[in-house]
Order: structure tokens, then sequence, then C-alpha cells
């Protein structure tokens, strides 16, 4: 009961921490309103200026200026009022700004483009101010986003929207390198946490490919805005129904060069191209290292049920928990680094029982703007997957394994799955719209056909 009413608290005052954000845009627009609209254009060709000056101070100049006076007061009210607000250590520095920026705006400038200067200045930092608060909110609300989620326990039964968490700067093994995560819970996940099933440990993640972002952020760019039934929340949603009774995690990558170009820099060395250069296995970093303790510091905010622990031995890992791998596109580049650590990742007593969890890994459609290792060729780094035991699937189409400008794909392909079979390995293989001419559509189909 005590923990639920934490929660509740938590939630109430994430509202609050909103209401300042709204609050905080709130005067911005009203600054620019003073600046922008009150003040007329000193264009001497503009014959409109005079009528348009006269009607904003109905032939009163001073009005002008009072009006002006009369919004930086509101805007006064409005920053103190997102300042009381938020009470919170983590907001401190914003309740300093508040106060400064109330006695500058205070202030009386008899300059005009003095206290222009100043309200532009105001206003600009608003604009950071306001993206601070958004970062503060979702950090916050991370922290606490299991708890919207135990309040309104029956919402998450309905659509695959209210089973859909975002949680943004997710820490791994180095806490300085973070990813976003979406966590796409199952329908199972509904039932009574006194009694989870032994589907609850069942966890799938994706690496997405290039162009793929967040809904909103593909919106935004005109090549990305095409792709839009192929941004991470329609994965996720996808990936629910080809794996109902497991969670699902999206990772994003940590970095979009360009907004186009997946960069997968906190599991594999990379250009800004998102090429790989790929390394064995350290005890210090590494592919594995940071998807355990990303998994772990998620499954933490999320306030999963048996959460794994971001380290430690066999002790830290919850009975039953199992792990599902698929890489599409350039995200296959993390399934690679994973299987060049292989050898010494099964070797470390730390992570051998993690690795030990792996049940399936899923290559779709792999490619990545280097020359080479599209797919693993090595047969010393193969012998160790093939001895893993892994199910290990290789989904293909032609847009990359028959496009003759990249011939090397279609090779390594071929290597890949012909070494891992002269190794003992059973991987499955399909090549997907063969019959059809290689597109991108089709590349980003593999995702449902798989």
């Amino acid at each position: 009961m005590q923990r639920q009413k934490m929660k509740i608290l938590k939630y109430k005052y994430l509202k609050c921490v909103l209401l300042a954000q709204h609050l905080i845009e709130c005067s911005l627009l009203s600054l620019f309103h003073c600046f922008f609209v009150l003040t007329p254009r000193t264009d001497q060709n503009d014959s409109n200026t005079e009528a348009h000056r006269s009607v904003l101070s109905h032939h009163n100049p001073e009005n002008t200026h009072a009006q002006k006076g009369q919004l930086c007061l509101i805007c006064v009210f409005l920053i103190n009022s997102a300042s009381s607000w938020t009470k919170h250590p983590k907001l401190s520095e914003f309740n300093k700004w508040c106060r400064s920026m109330s006695k500058l705006l205070q202030c009386e400038a008899d300059d005009e483009s003095m206290l222009a200067a100043r309200t532009f200045g105001v206003g600009f930092t608003l604009t950071a101010v306001a993206k601070a608060m958004t970062s503060v909110a979702a950090t916050t609300s991370s922290e606490s986003q299991g708890l919207h989620v135990a309040a309104s326990r029956d919402a998450r039964c309905g659509s695959p929207r209210h089973r859909l968490q975002k949680l943004l700067a997710v820490p791994g093994y180095v806490p300085s390198r973070v990813n976003d995560l979406l966590l796409l819970r199952p329908e199972a996940d509904c039932h009574s946490a006194s009694q989870p099933r032994k589907s609850h440990n069942r966890h799938v993640v994706f690496f997405h490919g290039d162009i793929q972002n967040f809904h909103e952020e593909m919106a935004l760019q005109s090549e990305g805005a095409q792709w839009l039934s192929w941004s991470l929340e329609q994965v996720a949603f996808t990936l629910g129904r080809r794996f109902p009774e497991q969670y699902i995690w999206v990772v994003r990558a940590s970095r979009m060069y360009l907004h186009k170009f997946s960069c997968y820099h906190n599991f594999v060395d990379s250009t800004m191209f998102g090429a790989p250069e790929h390394s064995p296995y350290s005890p210090e970093c590494g592919a594995f290292h940071h998807l355990r303790a990303l998994l772990g510091h998620g499954m933490e905010r999320a306030n999963l049920p048996n959460p794994l622990q971001p380290h430690g031995g066999a002790d830290s890992i919850p009975s039953g928990f199992s792990l599902t791998l698929v890489g599409f596109s350039k995200g296959c580049v993390v399934l690679n680094q994973m299987v060049y650590e292989l050898g010494g990742a099964r070797t470390d007593p730390q992570m051998a029982p993690f690795i030990k969890c792996i049940s399936a890994m899923y290559w779709l459609d792999g490619g990545h703007p280097g020359g080479r290792e599209t797919w693993l060729t090595d047969q010393q780094v193969l012998k160790e997957l093939a001895d893993s035991r892994f199910s290990i699937h290789a989904h293909v189409t032609p847009y990359e394994v028959c496009d003759p400008m990249r011939a090397w794909v279609g090779r390594e392909h071929g290597l890949f799955i012909k070494t891992l079979e002269e190794l003992g390995a059973c991987p499955s293989k399909k090549l997907h719209f063969e019959d059809e001419p290689p597109s991108i559509e089709n590349h980003f189909r593999v995702i449902q056909e798989f």
C-alpha cells in the first residue's frame, strides 16, 4: 500500500513538471507576441506602418509600451508559477533561473531596444529551459514509468499502445553510455504481479536499421516521413504479434547521423555512418556488457517483476529468464559484435550465465556501409556461434544479397550459412520476395515476414 501511495505521489509530481513546462511555453509565446506583434515594423517602404502603429496603440504610443510591460509582468507570473510548482532537487538550477528572470523582466528599461534585446535573450533561454524541462520530465518519469502502469493497470489490457512504454536515456555498463528504449509488454502482463507467469521472463531485443526512429522524429524528416509505417513504435507492435507472450525491447541507436544513419557506438566501435570495427571480448566493456546493463536498468525503471540485475553472476539472473536477439539491416552489426565476443564471454564467470540465457539470434537482411563483414565469415568466430547452441536464423531479400553494386554481401551471406552448416549448426535460412524486384519496401517487409 505504501509503495502504491509513493507511485501516485510521483505521478502527481510529473504532472506538475509538465504543467510547468506548459507555463514556460506560454511565457515564450507572450514574449514573442510582445516584440513581433506589438512592435510595428520600421520599414520606410511599408505604407501600412503608421496605420499599424495607430491601431496597436489606439493613437496613443504610450499604450503599446504599457501593453509590453503588462505582458512582461504576465511572464513573471508564469515563470514564478512554474518555479513554485517544481520544488525538486533536480530542478534547483531551474528555480534559480526563474528568480533571476523574474528580476530581469521587472527591471525598468527606458531604452525599448535594450528591453527587446533582453526579452529575446529570455525567449531563447525559455526555449532551452522548455527542452530541459522535457528532459527532466522524461528522466523523472522514467524513474517512475511504472507508476503510470501500476496506477492504470487495467488500461494496459486494452490496445497495444497502452502496453507500449518509452524509456529515455537508460544507462548501460558505462553510466555515460545511454540508449533510449521502447518496451511493449505482453498481454499476459495484465495479470496480477503476485502471480507472475513464466512468460514474464522471456524477452525479445530488437536493433533497428537506418532511417528508423521514433514516430515523431521520422515525421520531421522528409526521407523518414515516407517510411512511418516502419517507425520503432510500429516495429514494436509487429514484433508483439510475432512474439505475443514475450516482452519486446526496441533499442534506439545512440546516434542517428544526418537523421538517417544508425550508429551503435555503445555496442561496437563504428564510423560516423555506422560501419562497424569489430573487436574481441573485453571484461571491461563491449556489446554483452552494455546489453545486460541496459536491460537490467530498463527493467528496474519499468518496474518489471523479477528483473535482471545489471551486473553479477548466476545468482543475479532471475529464474526462467530467456533472451531472443533480432537485428535488422544496420542493427545486425550488434549481433555480429556479440558473436565476436562469444568466445571470451563464455569463459567469463560473470558473463557466462547471461550468455546461456540467449535462446535465439535472428539476422534480418543485414547491411552496413562498410565494404566487408556484412555477414560473418571468419571460421573461428563462427565456430563459437555454432558451439553456443543458439537457434540461428538468417532472413534476407534481394535488396541486400542480390545487389550487383555490393556483390560481396550475397557472397558473405552464402559463406556464413555454409560455414555454420559445416561446423554442425543448423541455421534456418530464407530468401524472401525472390521473384520481386529489389526494393527498400521489401527490405522493411522482412520484419513482418520472418
